[in-house]
This record gives structure tokens, C-alpha cells and sequence, in this order.
């Protein structure tokens, strides 16, 4: 004769559980944060946008700021072409100089026999601080 087993009660699934569901709250915290919160933003896209009204206060005008981007009756329609193609021209530049001259300058870096590592060094430095500071000079001034 076997004995069945009453089932459990469901009540107490997160008193038994309690470190399991703490653990995962920290990735779904950040996926919220780093993934979700962002996408906000995006509705602005959708509105005619005022600095003053904010995202919230802002007239909704559905797609009609893609369809002014696209025609090619006004100015900016007229450039998305040209836009378009020096970006995308850009960022193949950008990727491949970073990828290249990254891995020259670690050769150059670690090369033992180097006589003016300190010099090298101090311009790898520079090329990686100046645009950063140039970037939020610009900003400041934009403002």
C-alpha cells in the first residue's frame, strides 16, 4: 500500500525560494534599466518635439516626421541620400581605422626593443582623452 503525498501548498513557493528570486532580480533590474527605460526616448520621434513642453507635453504627430524625412519636397528630404551614404561611409572608416590602428599601436606598445615607448605612450593617451574632451566642449558650447 503507498501512501500519496498531500501536494504542496503554493504559499510558501517564495519563502522556500526567497535566494533564488533575489538573484534573479539583479539581471531583470538591469535589463529594465539598460534596455526598457531607454526605449522612452523613442517616442519622441513620433511627436513634434519642444525642448520647453518636454516628451510628455509635446504634440503627437504620428509619422509625419518620417514622411518628411523621406520626400524629397524640402531640404532635409533632398540630403537624406547624401546623409545617408557619408554616414555609412563614416562608420566603416571609423570601425576598421579603430580595429587597425588599435592592434598597430598594442604591437608597438609591447615591442620590447622600442626606444621611444614613453613617446608612443603618451600619444596613445592624448588620441584616447582629447576626443572625449573636445566631445563635451562641444556639447557646452551647443548649450
Amino acid at each position: 500500500m503507498s501512501t500519496l503525498k498531500a501536494p504542496r501548498r503554493r504559499v510558501n513557493w517564495f519563502k522556500r525560494d526567497w535566494r533564488l528570486y533575489t538573484m534573479l532580480a539583479i539581471p531583470v533590474i538591469w535589463y529594465l534599466l539598460f534596455c526598457y527605460k531607454p526605449m522612452i526616448g523613442v517616442i519622441i520621434a513620433f511627436q513634434k518635439y519642444s525642448l520647453v513642453k518636454g516628451m510628455w507635453g509635446s504634440r503627437w504627430v504620428g509619422l509625419d516626421n518620417f514622411k518628411a524625412l523621406f520626400s524629397s519636397t524640402n531640404s532635409i528630404g533632398k540630403q537624406f541620400g547624401s546623409v545617408l551614404k557619408w554616414t555609412l561611409i563614416w562608420a566603416f572608416f571609423a570601425t576598421f581605422l579603430n580595429f587597425f590602428l588599435g592592434t598597430f599601436m598594442a604591437m608597438i606598445i609591447q615591442r620590447p626593443s622600442t626606444r621611444f615607448k614613453g613617446l608612443w605612450r603618451g600619444i596613445l593617451s592624448l588620441t584616447i582623452a582629447v576626443p572625449q574632451f573636445v566631445s563635451l566642449m562641444i556639447i557646452r558650447n551647443m548649450f
